[in-house]
């Protein structure tokens, strides 16, 4: 057979992984001699450059289907949010026409939130041409959000659209 060293042998693993390796092959004897990589434990601090500094971004949204039908601004849906993130943007679409949203959002407890509780300002998402839009301006928005939020989704103001949904991106 020959020298076969570099080739991997197998892997152990309980509870860590560690990688063993043949050295050598004795063809006359038939024997391996193997070496295995010494680990040792990592401790201490993580630099700047260490610490990753990719962000998951996430989406919250509602879908609006008015089966055919023109939507109307009666039109309100909620959802709970089971994580904590920062608002960074919103995509809203719309299969025709013009659509303004609002949302709303109150901390988990009794209550669906209400006008009330709008995190907009008067920065509404809306589509006045085309049908898709992404923005980042959040002007006045209150962007944190905390794990169980609700938030409700409100056509404030609809002309046209049968179809519409509005997606708020949010970062961890």
């Amino acid at each position: 057979i020959g020298d076969i060293s570099g080739v991997p042998a197998f892997a152990a693993t309980t509870g860590s992984v560690s990688h063993q390796w043949f050295a050598s092959y004795n063809a006359s004897t038939g024997a391996f001699t193997q070496t295995q990589p010494a680990f040792t434990d990592i401790s201490g601090t993580a630099t700047a450059a260490q610490v990753p500094t990719n962000v998951r971004a996430r989406g919250i949204g509602y879908a609006f289907d008015g089966a055919g039908s023109a939507l109307t601004t009666s039109k309100v849906g909620y959802v709970t949010v089971p994580f904590a993130c920062t608002i960074s943007a919103w995509n809203a679409t719309v299969d025709t026409g013009t659509i303004t949203f609002d949302v709303w959002k109150i901390a988990t407890g009794t209550a669906i939130p209400t006008v009330t509780n709008t995190i907009t300002a008067s920065a509404l998402p809306a589509i006045a041409s085309a049908t898709a839009l992404h923005s980042t301006t959040l002007t006045g928005w209150t962007t944190s959000v905390t794990a169980n939020d609700i938030f409700g989704f409100k056509i404030s103001a609809v002309a046209s659209a049968t179809l519409a949904s509005l997606v708020l991106e949010c970062d961890q």
